[in-house]
């Protein structure tokens, strides 16, 4: 009886939660939470919420000096800046994947660690960079968006 097997080549993705994910357990199933997680670290929320406030601070002093605005604009103007900033966090990501792959500080990142497929992880930078435009000109403000 031959106690070799033939190698999986559906074998999930290593966990993100798991010690080291890039080099992981190969029998750890790759959830639906672990995804999730893996789209937060590309997004990096808390450098968008910096550029979130900081765009409401602008916003603040901009109608304080007389600038002629609406509830709706603000939100136009801070969701689209945020689609935005995810956007060039994701492609940053995508774009330095080879060399964050090389340092330990990086090389959990989910594109330098193969967790998420490079036409995924720019599909959805591609997908919040035309949402965040669009929600930039037409219900922000066109300059904005420029």
């Amino acid at each position: 009886m031959n106690d070799a097997t033939p190698p999986d080549s559906a074998a999930p993705l290593p966990s993100p939660r798991s010690a080291d994910p890039a080099v992981s357990n190969p029998n750890t199933a790759y959830t639906f939470r672990d995804r999730w997680a893996d789209y937060k670290i590309l997004v990096k929320p808390s450098i968008t919420r910096m550029v979130v406030i900081t765009t409401a601070i602008g916003f603040a002093l901009a109608v304080r000096s007389g600038f002629d605005w609406t509830w709706l604009m603000l939100v136009g103007t801070l969701v689209g800046t945020a689609m935005s900033c995810m956007a060039a966090s994701v492609y940053n990501q995508a774009y330095e994947h080879r060399t964050d792959a090389l340092m330990p500080r990086t090389a959990k990142r989910p594109l330098a660690a193969k967790r998420l497929p490079m036409g995924e992880a720019l599909a959805l930078g591609t997908s919040l960079m035309l949402a965040g435009q669009a929600a930039l000109c037409m219900i922000g403000t066109p300059l904005a968006s420029a």
